[in-house]
């Protein structure tokens, strides 16, 4: 018999008992892992003997074998030097892929990731359909409009009128061009106005007083205004005493507290004359007037009108402006 095949059966008995061993001792894990050792042990027992025995006739008839091999080669073949290795034999193809084993049990779960960053805003998407349209709700009744009336003719211009004023504006402008005289010493009168400024005149005018005499000096408009005035004294012609007068305002038939002035007039005839001359501020309502009254000790005392004897204009026997100023 071929040493080589010697050496193959050798091999193949050597694989099998290993594989035998290993089976045995798994075997008898899952005995005592299960409780059956008791039930087992006996059978192991005879079945370790016996392989045992095999192994031992199997041993000794590998011996024979070889004894027999060994005379054998001695009486036939001489054996010569070993000859070099020989070349690699290819590889053998891989066997089949054995199958597949139990799944293990599941391993405890890892601890989680940290958050990974938040992606990028995606595209915008396309913006939808317009929805339709509703209905519009029904138009409520509309009331039934009234007939036109027919134009009518138009009018002829009117003349242009006064420049209006604005506030502040309203004034009046007056003066007296007759002699005033006294019939009764001591005894208050009213100046009186016979002539009206009608340029510079607005909002202000002359009304006559209880005795028809032009005297009371009148506003359209409430507000606060200036009354200025310039009166003529004189004596009549050849009188050279002295004598006295006294001038004061009175509104709406009510003296004006300290608003009176004495004015006195002495020495001859051409010398005794005077002009009285100052102003009142006064706080008047809507259809109020002003008076400018006057008194005489001496009837001889008058407001003279003078046209002659003069170099400019005639001089009146009274000047009154009355001006809004607030």
């Amino acid at each position: 018999m071929p040493a080589h095949s010697k050496n193959k059966s050798i091999t193949k008995f050597y694989y099998v008992l290993t594989t035998l061993i290993g089976a045995v001792i798994t075997f008898f894990i899952l005995t005592y892992s299960f409780g059956l050792n008791g039930y087992i042990e006996p059978i192991l027992d005879k079945f370790i003997t016996k392989s045992e025995t095999s192994i031992s006739q199997s041993s000794d008839a590998d011996d024979d074998s070889s004894d027999n091999l060994i005379e054998e080669s001695d009486s036939e073949i001489q054996i010569g030097p070993v000859g070099p290795v020989g070349p690699k034999g290819e590889k053998g193809e891989p066997g089949e892929t054995g199958k597949q084993g139990k799944t293990g049990p599941v391993g405890p779960s890892g601890a989680s990731g940290s958050t990974g960053q938040t992606g990028a805003t995606g595209a915008t998407g396309a913006i939808g359909a317009t929805g339709a349209k509703g209905e519009t709700g029904a138009q409520g009744p509309v009331g039934p409009i009234g007939p036109s009336g027919p134009p009518g003719p138009t009018g002829s211009k009117g003349e242009k009128g006064d420049t209006g004023t604005t506030t502040f504006g309203y004034r009046g402008s007056f003066s007296d061009t007759t002699s005033q005289s006294h019939t009764l010493i001591n005894t208050p009168k009213a100046m009186e106005l016979n002539t009206t400024n009608a340029l510079e005149t607005s909002g202000v005018s002359i009304v006559n007083n209880s005795s028809a005499r032009p005297s009371r000096i009148t506003v359209a408009n409430s507000g606060t205004y200036n009354l200025q005035f310039s009166a003529q004294l004189a004596r009549s012609e050849g009188h050279k005493g002295t004598v006295n007068a006294e001038i004061w305002i009175r509104v709406n038939e009510t003296d004006v507290s300290f608003s009176n002035t004495k004015v006195t007039l002495s020495g001859d005839e051409d010398s005794a004359k005077t002009i009285a001359a100052w102003n009142f501020l006064i706080k008047l309502d809507a259809g109020q007037y002003v008076e400018l009254m006057w008194s005489v000790d001496d009837l001889r005392l008058i407001l003279p009108t003078i046209t002659t004897g003069l170099i400019g204009p005639s001089i009146p026997s009274l000047i009154v402006t009355m001006t809004q100023v607030g």
